[in-house]
Parts: structure tokens; sequence; C-alpha cells
């Protein structure tokens, strides 16, 4: 079984995309509690802090998401796909991005993602916060590998699970 032949981009990504299949227009970051400043810097807008642990950790979590989305949607803006492994409606898979060519492409950059909890398009979440996306995301170093002629595709392949009917929790991979 081939999964390089069942590979579909996914649809909501897709939609990000022109017609044509010109890159999508950069995104824009939307957190109510923070703002990205100079398209690098992530700051707290001036808004009263979480109160609790939970609100904490639920202000933490809706920022990783938020810095995902940014990140992954600016690879898109930039010619990437988002591809499933081995397809979407696979009940465990894993996306990746790979730029236009990739198959046949003379220059290949192949970036793997090895680290546990980690995101594509991201070295370092704590990077990001406190250094800023041009520290702690791949978005410059992929722009580089591109204006230089590579295909890229960026693997994560830790972003692979499965909830089990009947099972609490899930099982990753």
């Amino acid at each position: 079984h081939d999964p390089v032949a069942h590979w579909q981009p996914r649809s909501e990504m897709a939609a990000l995309e022109e017609s044509q299949g010109e890159p999508a227009e950069a995104p824009t970051f939307m957190h109510p509690a923070y703002e990205l400043v100079d398209g690098d810097k992530i700051v707290r807008k001036d808004v009263p802090p979480p109160t609790s642990a939970e609100q904490d950790a639920e202000e933490n979590r809706t920022l990783l998401s938020e810095m995902v989305r940014y990140v992954t949607t600016t690879m898109l803006s930039m010619g990437f796909h988002e591809k499933w492994i081995p397809h979407e409606e696979a009940e465990a898979k894993c996306p990746i991005y790979c730029t236009e060519g990739w198959e046949s492409a003379p220059k290949l950059l192949v970036v793997i993602i090895n680290q546990v909890g980690s995101q594509a398009g991201l070295w370092s979440r704590s990077l990001c916060f406190s250094h800023g996306l041009k520290s702690g995301s791949m978005l410059e170093y992929l722009q580089h590998a591109i204006d230089a002629g590579y295909a890229v595709m960026v693997l994560n392949p830790n972003s692979n699970s499965v909830t089990l009917p009947g099972e609490p929790g899930s099982a990753s991979g």
C-alpha cells in the first residue's frame, strides 16, 4: 500500500489558497490576550492576567494553538501544501508540509522534528515566547531554502495519534 498515492491536502487549509494555486495572503495573529508585534514578538496586550492556575493553563494552551496556527498558515502562504500520511481520512494520521515539486526537485531540504511535543514549523515554543518567531520558528530558514532553489518538506512524526473507541484518552505513535 503506497501512502504517497493517498496524500490529500487538508480541505480547511486548501481553502486558504487561491483558486489559481497561488499562495494565500499571510495570516493575522489572533489571540484575546496577546498580539504579534513587528511579525516577530509575542507580547501581552493590556488585559488582566489569569487569576487561577486553570485560567493560566487555558491561556497558555490557546496561545500555543494560535502560534501553531499562525506559523503553519504562514507556511501555506509561502507556498507549502499540507499533506496527510497515510491520508486525511485515516484513523491515525500525520500532517506534513511540502512545497510544490518536492517529488522531483534536484535539491530537497527535509526537516524532521524529533522533540516530544514539538509542532511543525517551530524549533522551540519557549524561544517563540521569549525571543520571538524569528528565533523560535522555522519560517526564516524555510524562506531562505526556498529562495536558494530548494523544495522543502517539514515532517512531524510526533503529531500522530488516534482515539480508540471505548478507551479513555488516546494512543500516540
